[in-house]
C-alpha cells in the first residue's frame, strides 16, 4: 500500500515536471524574442524620431536647402552636438551651418540654429525641447521671439531686454536663449576660422554720456521703466534718462551702468528718486553669470536690499549688502553699478529735485 502511495506521487510529480518545462521554455523563447524585437526595433524608431528632428530643423531654417554633409575637423563649442551639419543650396551654393545645442534657462533646452558664416548672422532658430514654465518661459517657442534672431549679426550684443526683446515675466529664458544661440554660433564660426567682432558695450552712465531730455519712444528696455513708474512716463534714448509725467514733471532718474561679473558684463538697470537720489529700483537686464550662483543677482531678495539707499551708503558686499552665497563677484558687480548710477545722478544735479 505505501508502496503504490510513494509510486502515486511519484507520477504527479513527473507530471508537474512534465508540464512546467515546456512552460518555462516557451516563456523563456518567447522573453528572448520580445527582447530581441526591441534591440531591433528601438534604433529604427530612434533613427526616425531624430530625422524628423533634422527636417523639422532643417527645412523650417534653410528652406532652400538641397543636400548635407556633415562638417568635420573642429572642436565642437560646449553645449553643441555632433554633427554638424553643412547645408547647401541651389548650385551647390554653402547656405550656412545648422546645428543642434543644449542651453539653460530656468531649465535645460534643447535648440536647433543655422549660421551663415559669409554674413556672420544667424539664419534662424527652433526650439526642439524645453522644459520651461508654461505660460512664461515657454513662450521661447513663440513665432514672434524667434523671429528676431533671425538675419541677426553676431556682433550684436544678443542682450536680453535691449537688442532682444525679452518675454515678459522670462527674463531668465530670454537671456537663456539669447546666450546660447550668440555664444555658440560664435565658437562654431571661429572653430572654423572666422573670428566674430562684437560691437563694444556702452561704458554706462559714469561714462560722462550726456543726459536726454526730450520726450521720445525711449530705450529698449523702456517696458521695464514703465513698469515700475506707469505707462505715462517719457524718457530719451542715452545712459541716463529724466523720466517725466505727463505734464513734464521730474518723477526719476533712469540710469543703465556695466559692469564686470565673473562670467563679463552685467548690465544693472537702476530708477533713483530725484529727492535725495535714493536706489527706487533695481534690475538686471543681461549678465553670463553662472546658473545656480552668480544668476542669484537676479532675484528679488538680492536686488530689494538696494531700495531706499542713497548717497551715503557704502554699497559694499559685506558692509551693507548682503551678496550672493558663493557668487561674491557678481554681487559686487550689481552694486558697485548702482552706487556708480547713484553718483551719476549726483554728479546731475539729481539730488533734492534735478535741473531741468
Amino acid at each position: 500500500m505505501a508502496l503504490q502511495a510513494k509510486t502515486a506521487t511519484a507520477r504527479r510529480g513527473n507530471t508537474i515536471w512534465a508540464a512546467l518545462i515546456p512552460l518555462a521554455l516557451v516563456s523563456a523563447l518567447s522573453g528572448f524574442i520580445v527582447s530581441a524585437f526591441y534591440a531591433w526595433i528601438n534604433p529604427i524608431i530612434e533613427t526616425r524620431r531624430e530625422q524628423e528632428v533634422i527636417e523639422m530643423g532643417l527645412r523650417s531654417i534653410f528652406p532652400d536647402a538641397e543636400r548635407t554633409a556633415k562638417l568635420d575637423g573642429i572642436a565642437l563649442p560646449q553645449g553643441v552636438e555632433e554633427p554638424v551639419y553643412e547645408v547647401y543650396g541651389p548650385r551647390n551654393a554653402l547656405l550656412g551651418y545648422m546645428y543642434y545645442v543644449t542651453g539653460q534657462g530656468w531649465s535645460t533646452f534643447r535648440l536647433a540654429v543655422g549660421v551663415d558664416p559669409a554674413t556672420q548672422q544667424i539664419v534662424g532658430v527652433r526650439v526642439l525641447e524645453h522644459q520651461e514654465t508654461p505660460g512664461l518661459g515657454a513662450r521661447i517657442t513663440e513665432d514672434w521671439f524667434l523671429a528676431q534672431f533671425a538675419g541677426k549679426a553676431l556682433s550684436d550684443p544678443f542682450r536680453a531686454g535691449e537688442d532682444v526683446q525679452a518675454i515678459t515675466g522670462a527674463t531668465i529664458s530670454t537671456r537663456g536663449v539669447s546666450q546660447t544661440v550668440s555664444q555658440s554660433a560664435r565658437s562654431l564660426l571661429e572653430a572654423t576660422g572666422v573670428k566674430v567682432e562684437v560691437a563694444a558695450a556702452d561704458s554706462g552712465a559714469a561714462s560722462g554720456t550726456a543726459v536726454g531730455t526730450a520726450r521720445s519712444q525711449g530705450p529698449a528696455y523702456a517696458a521695464q521703466i514703465r513698469k515700475a513708474l506707469g505707462e505715462e512716463v517719457t524718457m530719451a534714448p542715452a545712459d541716463v534718462w529724466r523720466v517725466e509725467d505727463e505734464d513734464g514733471r521730474l518723477v526719476a532718474w533712469a540710469v543703465r551702468v556695466e559692469e564686470t561679473g565673473f562670467g563679463g558684463p552685467v548690465s544693472v538697470l537702476t530708477l533713483i528718486d530725484p529727492a535725495g537720489a535714493t536706489v527706487r529700483s533695481v534690475e538686471v537686464l543681461s549678465h553670463n553669470e553662472t546658473p545656480g550662483l552668480g544668476d542669484g543677482i537676479t532675484q528679488t531678495h538680492f536686488l530689494g536690499q538696494f531700495t531706499g539707499r542713497g548717497p551715503g551708503d557704502a554699497f559694499q558686499v559685506g558692509v551693507d549688502i548682503d551678496g550672493i552665497t558663493m557668487a561674491t563677484q557678481s554681487s559686487t558687480a550689481v552694486a558697485k553699478a548702482v552706487k556708480r548710477a547713484v553718483e551719476a545722478v549726483q554728479a546731475l544735479g539729481g539730488t533734492g529735485g534735478a535741473r531741468r
